[in-house]
């Protein structure tokens, strides 16, 4: 489902998946873990996973959680999968997990990501400078977060997207 370069670009961390192996690893990891969520994002028309939707580690007492999106495919890119994935995801974060809020950590490089953080209703919160080492350099984070309260106001009618379906 994933090539190397979009794990590559996807993840910052420490230990990073350098291989699909170790991707599908993490993942199961993730899966087996109480305070993470991981959801495949389902095309639905040919019910082919097209990337995971990541909310991890959440915090119960607080209610809240980190927030990560991957598409795999380079072709299903532009078609508005992943701002639909986003927001079924946020639902479900919202209605199904009764979080009050989701944060997300994008490099500051990553610009499509952070257009994504905004057209769901993410709000930026500030900037970790050279808080990331990656290929070579540090770069910076930026920190984007939205509360219940701010998604609930955001929201029009309607079941979300016909495009894509989240699913354990």
């Amino acid at each position: 489902m994933y090539k190397e370069e979009v794990i590559a670009r996807a993840f910052f961390g420490d230990p990073l998946p350098r291989s699909l192996e170790e991707m599908e690893a993490w993942l199961q990891q993730l899966r087996s873990n109480p305070h993470a969520r991981v959801l495949a994002v389902v095309y639905r028309e040919t019910e082919e996973i097209v990337g995971e939707v990541a909310l991890q580690p959440i915090d119960w007492r607080n209610r809240s959680t980190f927030f990560a999106v991957i598409l795999g495919e380079e072709s299903r890119r532009g078609e508005g999968l992943g701002t639909e994935a986003a927001r079924l995801a946020l639902r479900y974060a919202f209605e199904g997990l009764n979080l009050n809020r989701v944060e997300a950590n994008v490099l500051s490089s990553n610009e499509a990501s952070i257009r994504l953080l905004k057209r769901v209703g993410f709000t930026w919160e500030g900037k970790r400078r050279a808080a990331v080492w990656k290929s070579g350099q540090w770069e910076d984070m930026e920190i984007y977060g939205i509360t219940a309260r701010e998604w609930y106001e955001s929201q029009e009618s309607g079941s979300g997207g016909p495009k894509l379906r989240v699913s354990h």
